[in-house]
Parts: C-alpha cells; sequence; structure tokens
C-alpha cells in the first residue's frame, strides 16, 4: 500500500472560525478530538441559522443565546465549534442541502465535510479506504489505522509526536464518522456508497470529492 501527501486544499484555518470562503490548513491538526462524533443535529441548526459573512463565532453564540443548542457549556461550544470548522468547508449550496437533507444524506455530506476539514481524515479515506475497496478489500481494522498513521508520521513532525492516547482517540473518531456516514458497517466491512440525488448534486459540481467515498460510480 502506497500513502501519498495530500494536494493543496483550498482552504487555510485562522485563529478565529472565520467564514465559509476561508481556506483550511493542510497541517495535520488534532482539534477533531474536541468534537465528537459528526454531530448531525446540530450541524443542521448551525447551518439553517448561519448568515452570510457572518463569522462562525458569533453563529454560535446565536445559536446558544436562542436555544438552538442546549446546554450552553464549555465542552458543548467545543463540539459546536468543531462542527463549524466542518461546516465551514461546505458551500453555501451544500450546507442547503444538508438542513434539507435526510439523515442518510446529511451523515455523508458531514462525512464530506470532515474529509475537506482534517488532513488525516481526507488521506485516510482516500488512500486506505476508498483503495481499499477498489480492489475487493472491504475488511477495516483499527490496526489499519495504525499502520496508516505510522507511514504518514515519517514526514510529518507532528504526527510522530502525538502521543499514544491522542493517536486513539483520532482512530477512534475515524472509525466513528465512517460507521455514522453508514461507510463502515459495526462488523468492520466497508460499505460502498450510495449516489442518491442529494449525494450527486454535490458531486456534479465538486467531482474531485468523489475520491472520499469508497464507490464503483463512473467518474461525474
Amino acid at each position: 500500500m502506497v500513502f501519498r501527501s495530500s494536494g493543496a486544499s483550498r482552504r487555510t484555518l485562522t485563529s478565529d472560525i472565520g467564514g465559509a470562503d476561508e481556506p483550511l490548513a493542510r497541517e495535520y491538526g488534532f482539534s477533531l478530538t474536541a468534537g465528537g462524533g459528526l454531530q448531525l443535529e446540530w450541524s443542521a441548526e448551525l447551518a439553517l441559522i448561519h448568515r452570510e459573512g457572518e463569522p462562525w463565532r458569533s453563529t454560535i453564540d446565536r445559536a446558544f443565546a436562542e436555544g438552538q443548542l442546549q446546554p450552553d457549556t464549555v465542552s458543548a461550544r467545543r463540539i459546536a465549534t468543531e462542527a463549524a470548522v466542518r461546516l465551514r468547508t461546505l458551500s453555501p449550496a451544500e450546507r442547503g442541502l444538508l438542513v434539507t437533507a435526510n439523515s442518510a444524506d446529511r451523515a455523508a455530506i458531514l462525512w464530506l465535510a470532515a474529509c475537506r476539514a482534517y488532513r488525516i481524515v481526507g488521506e485516510f479515506a482516500v488512500e486506505v479506504v476508498s483503495d481499499r475497496y477498489q480492489v475487493f478489500r472491504t475488511d477495516l481494522e483499527p490496526h489499519d489505522f495504525d499502520v496508516f498513521f505510522e507511514a504518514k508520521s515519517i514526514s510529518s513532525v507532528k504526527l510522530q509526536t502525538a502521543t499514544k492516547s491522542t493517536r486513539a482517540k483520532i482512530r477512534s473518531l475515524v472509525f466513528r464518522f465512517m460507521r455514522e456516514a453508514r461507510i463502515l458497517t459495526e462488523g468492520g466491512r466497508i460499505n460502498g456508497m450510495l449516489m442518491t440525488p442529494v449525494i450527486f448534486q454535490i458531486l456534479r459540481s465538486q467531482p474531485r470529492d468523489q475520491k472520499y467515498f469508497p464507490n464503483n460510480w463512473r467518474r461525474i
């Protein structure tokens, strides 16, 4: 198995959560450990009330002040902040689809957002999950992530210095994301992604993102 270096992303993360048109960093980051799972309901609530051009931090403040998100605690705000990190990788049209989507499509959209937001997730999706699916190796175990992480650590000081507990938490969350997005079964098998009308609409405008989903679709 060959692990590749990722190309540049279209966004860069700043000290503020910022707006949807700001680029995300391509450095490996561990902020996903603060956000729990994909947060389907909270993400939809934030996407619904977000005003274009508004800093996401202000959106979060309004969500708690107006009662869309509860309870207003430090841990809840950490989760909401990380949900916003993922949401800001989506275009306004994609966020609109997220709000109206059913639970399966909503999870798929948020999986896509996680792959865009977190380099470690996106590269694992492409270089391990999709690659294995293409050659009909649908079994996937935590050890596969450990091997991937070690390979990536060769060229990343950030990954080299990650503690065992941080690695374990990242691995646990990546697998949780995949289960919530129905990409991975509870028994550890990779599921081929269904091309629903909602997912087709997104990938038609961003065909390169097809790589994040295990599939046998023809190129869009």
